[in-house]
């Protein structure tokens, strides 16, 4: 009988906090849950839990859609005249800069040349005349290095 009585509190609770769940304490209602539920029958105590869970979840999402609402109302803008912050905002602003700058220089255009090139600069190039070239250029580099080499030498 204890059992019943326990159980039929906690539904009357449970419909007093569905009235004004902005004031469900969560931890106390499952506080009675847990004492209700330990003196009932074992094959009852999982139907029992469940379904008063269900109705805890139930008020806790009702209550956060009621602070929800709450926080929104609140946190609206003001309403204002029309013309409250013409003074304080400008809209519209002109600047001439014309002064400030340089005029600009007239640009000459590419005239496309309409003659056809009448041959590349590029030939082939024997093998002995490239060898050429190359011993000569080595020959005037290690020229140059001899002649910077002595000039340091020579100074005091």
């Amino acid at each position: 009988m204890k059992a019943k009585q326990l159980e039929l509190a906690l539904w009357d609770e449970l419909q007093r906090a569905q009235q004004s769940p902005e004031f469900l304490d969560v931890e106390s209602m499952l506080d009675a849950v847990e004492a209700t539920v330990a003196h009932l029958p074992e094959s009852e105590q999982l139907r029992f839990a469940g379904e008063a869970l269900l109705q805890v979840a139930e008020l806790c999402v009702a209550r956060s859609a009621l602070w929800m609402t709450e926080w929104e109302e609140s946190s609206r803008d003001p309403i204002v005249e029309r013309g409250f912050f013409a003074e304080v905002v400008r809209q519209t602003m002109a600047v001439d800069l014309s002064e400030l700058m340089e005029p600009i220089s007239p640009r000459r255009q590419r005239v496309k040349s309409t003659q056809k090139p009448e041959g590349s600069i590029a030939a082939p190039v024997g093998k002995a005349a490239v060898l050429a070239m190359v011993e000569q250029l080595e020959a005037s580099a290690a020229d140059e290095a001899e002649e910077k080499s002595g000039s340091v030498g020579d100074r005091p």
